[in-house]
């Protein structure tokens, strides 16, 4: 027969295991939401915050404030190497017209190494009505169980609005 103390100490153990597996779930762990100041820039596309979900697609949501449909630009730079400082990739979506993912050297030089063409099928959705973007590619494109990211908006001849400062990353989304 089981004491009570028995039977009380079988019960916490079970709730912490199942806390700690719930907690390192990872529907829990490979999803970062960041905020931008909301009105930084007048008269152009504000970006508000974007989210970021390093899963078997990797998705990136960029929430705006007075999203209309006029010509704007969007540039991702995905930093997936802890030990190269600076982004390995760049997104460039020029709306309505041209979206392409390129390797990048640093914030400007593209590299000459390719992306492999599935990566330039990208998966993306502009929605008016709620305001968002979305972008999203196959995990393989990036090879990386870190992904982090700096984002820019900018809207023609208008000032870029940078996700929290000029060049600056997210924090670190593990797969």
């Amino acid at each position: 027969m089981f004491s009570r103390w028995s039977k009380v100490a079988a019960f916490v153990s079970a709730t912490a295991v199942s806390a700690a597996m719930l907690m390192a779930s990872p529907a829990l762990a490979d999803t970062g939401a960041f905020d931008d100041a909301e009105g930084d820039i007048a008269d152009s596309v504000d970006q508000v915050r974007v989210v970021l979900v390093n899963a078997r697609r990797v998705r990136v949501t960029i929430h705006h404030r007075d999203l209309v449909d006029r010509r704007f630009t969007e540039r991702i730079w995905f930093d997936t190497a802890l030990r190269n400082p600076g982004p390995e990739f760049r997104l460039e979506a020029d709306y309505p017209f041209d979206l392409e993912l390129k390797r990048v050297r640093d914030w400007g030089r593209p590299d000459r190494t390719r992306v492999p063409r599935a990566c330039n099928k990208i998966a993306f959705d502009y929605d008016f009505e709620a305001e968002t973007t979305t972008y999203s590619w196959p995990r393989r494109c990036f090879d990386a169980n870190r992904i982090r990211v700096a984002v820019s908006v900018e809207g023609k001849d208008a000032p870029k609005d940078w996700l929290s400062g000029r060049r600056e990353f997210t924090g670190w989304v593990r797969r």
